[in-house]
């Protein structure tokens, strides 16, 4: 997975110490703009790194839609740290992501748009509340439940 953080003097990079590991959003947002580097230079170096990455989310999840929005990488495999999702910050880009992937890749990587429906669907049916007021909003889980916030 890509550090999100590096020491240009040094080259040593880490995650930020806080998250415990890697954020979804930073480790699955990165695709797009490598796969366009790669076709733009004819070097598809870029994309094959993306890719990885991408890939280790998608094997970690497990055919599941929703995931947590931390990551840890064991040794040669990716797993998820604790229980968090939220559609907003530190995930929201991962969700995004795929099925913008799917329409860059010319409809052709239908994993990508698997994936993406099962995590909207997922949405629609753990995350999607309705307040007293009635309206509606998208709650996070967290701790084994659900939080009724945004």
């Amino acid at each position: 997975l890509p550090a999100s953080m590096i020491d240009i003097g040094t080259g040593e990079t880490s995650w930020a110490s806080w998250s415990g590991g890697a954020i979804l959003a930073e480790v699955a947002t990165l695709q797009m703009e490598m796969r366009y580097l790669s076709h733009a230079t004819g070097d598809d170096k870029y994309a094959k790194v993306a890719d990885r990455a991408e890939k280790a989310v998608l094997d970690a999840a497990g055919g599941r839609g929703l995931v947590p929005i931390f990551l840890s990488q064991g040794g040669s495999s990716t797993s998820f740290i604790g229980d968090k999702i939220n559609m907003g910050a530190m995930g929201d880009s991962y969700y995004e992501y795929l099925i913008k992937q799917y329409v860059q890749s010319g409809r052709k990587e239908d994993h990508l748009k698997n994936a993406w429906k099962a995590s909207m669907l997922e949405m629609k049916e753990q995350l999607v509340e309705r307040s007293d007021a009635g309206r509606t909003y998208l709650a996070q889980k967290d701790y084994g439940g659900k939080i009724r916030k945004m």
